[in-house]
């Protein structure tokens, strides 16, 4: 049996979208472990456990500093809304106590608001706990997944049509067409960017509420 080059060409470039594919397929359902994941984790890392939770976007934390815990409260609260969490976003203090902070980004329900924990270890110690819900995280996550669904059966679909009505056609400029099945990376590859972007805004928040909270003590007001 001879294998005509137009459906040569046509296996080839579907077995590479295909690769492709699963590619971006296993990179988003790492996604949320491997966001949630610290510099000093990777050292030692843990297994990575993939989840096809498209909410997965609550971001936690916890550090031990020096200081009294309602001094740091105090500090703590000054700092948020001075600094925020994100670039260019404000942040509103809802609730302060001494054992309690919680805020949220002014007018930006799809922005990070949350709380955090405070408890006196002592008398100069002070343990902070963090939870911090980022719903626009969410909405990178959905469309991802919307768009990987949707390429695959355009890769389907389009290896069908192209085999069915393009590879059978005795008009050799109609059989070359096949080579327009490489069009299907236009599907393909925002999978990866929304991934990132998912990666990406998990890491600015947690790593920004990190390094607030270990250099509290040292931190002017």
């Amino acid at each position: 049996m001879v294998t005509s080059p137009a459906l040569l060409i046509l296996v080839v470039i579907t077995a590479i979208a295909a690769t492709v594919w699963l590619f971006s397929f296993r990179y988003l359902v790492n996604s949320p472990v491997v966001a949630a994941r610290r510099v000093y984790d990777e050292l030692d890392p843990a297994p990575v456990i993939p989840t096809f939770d498209a909410s997965a976007t609550r971001i936690v934390g916890a550090a031990e500093v020096e200081g009294d815990f309602r001094d740091n409260s105090r500090r703590l609260a000054s700092v948020l809304a001075r600094d925020g969490v994100l670039p260019a976003s404000p942040v509103q203090i809802l609730e302060r106590s001494d054992q309690r902070i919680t805020f949220r980004t002014a007018a930006d329900a799809n922005k990070p608001r949350g709380e955090i924990v405070l408890v006196g270890k002592g008398s100069h110690q002070t343990t902070l706990d963090y939870a911090v819900d980022y719903p626009a995280l969410n909405t990178f996550l959905r469309a991802a997944w919307t768009l990987q669904a949707v390429s695959l059966i355009a890769l389907a679909v389009g290896f069908w049509a192209v085999r069915t009505y393009v590879i059978t056609s005795n008009n050799p400029a109609i059989k070359w067409q096949s080579i327009q099945m490489i069009q299907i990376v236009h599907l393909i590859w925002p999978p990866f960017m929304l991934g990132y972007r998912y990666r990406a805004g998990y890491k600015l928040v947690r790593t920004k509420l990190d390094m607030m909270l270990v250099n509290l003590p040292h931190t002017p007001v």
